[in-house]
């Protein structure tokens, strides 16, 4: 039986979709109950008896680590683990083999700067060139499987069900501004009071020759990401 509460956060784990589905997945005869991780296994070994958790872009879960087993290949980890675990998702081990080839991730290894440079030109006002896009590779690639040291079967017990990510309600109060007549700027301000309603300021500036637009800053949230 899942838990509802009580949940130990002792590792975390990313997985994209559609693999995260189908490690939530309610009924355990379609579910993944077995996760590849490229490396040595000695890179995950200490997750063995840990609950931690487990989260795609707006979703997560928990899990429970059982034991891990090491392989050379992807071939031998989808023939040794069954295909059906570790891709519940595919029809045959081929079409397994293939789903898994299809996972890729940001190459952080090829010494370039995973954002294009923009060359911009002298004086004659014509635009550079933009430089070079994201670059990705296979995830379960042969040749990083062998580089990394081989591919670990994770084998996971499913201890929550899987729980939508709480979404901020900050809000800016940036104010709508409205142009009234050639030279007088009427600005509307509105706040957002404790209690949820919503007070309105207005005041008017006339004979202002020149008004600058007001300036609006943003704000952004990130959360952390971690890739296969």
């Amino acid at each position: 039986m899942l838990k509802v509460s009580g949940y130990k956060n002792q590792f975390s784990m990313q997985v994209q979709e559609p693999w995260f589905s189908f490690i939530g997945e309610p009924d355990i005869r379609k579910r993944k109950t077995v996760e590849g991780r490229v490396g040595p296994i000695s890179k995950h070994i200490e997750l063995v008896g840990k609950e931690g958790r487990i989260y795609s872009d707006d979703r997560h879960l928990y899990a429970k680590v059982k034991f891990i087993r090491h392989y050379d290949t992807l071939e031998d980890y989808l023939q040794a683990e069954g295909w059906m675990n570790a891709a519940p998702h595919a029809i045959s081990y081929m079409d397994a083999l293939e789903k898994y080839s299809q996972v890729t991730t940001v190459n952080l290894n090829n010494g370039k700067s995973n954002v294009g440079n923009v060359n911009t030109a002298g004086n004659t006002g014509n635009t550079g060139n933009i430089g070079n896009v994201e670059d990705r590779i296979q995830v379960f690639g042969p040749i990083r499987i062998r580089t990394e040291g081989g591919i670990n079967a994770i084998h996971l017990e499913l201890v929550s069900p899987i729980i939508n990510n709480e979404k901020s309600n900050i809000k800016t109060n940036v104010g709508n501004v409205n142009t009234v007549g050639n030279v007088g700027n009427v600005g509307t301000v509105s706040t957002v009071g404790n209690a949820g309603s919503v007070s309105t300021i207005t005041t008017t500036t006339t004979n202002i020759p020149s008004a600058s637009p007001p300036k609006t800053s943003r704000i952004s949230f990130s959360n952390e990401m971690i890739k296969k």
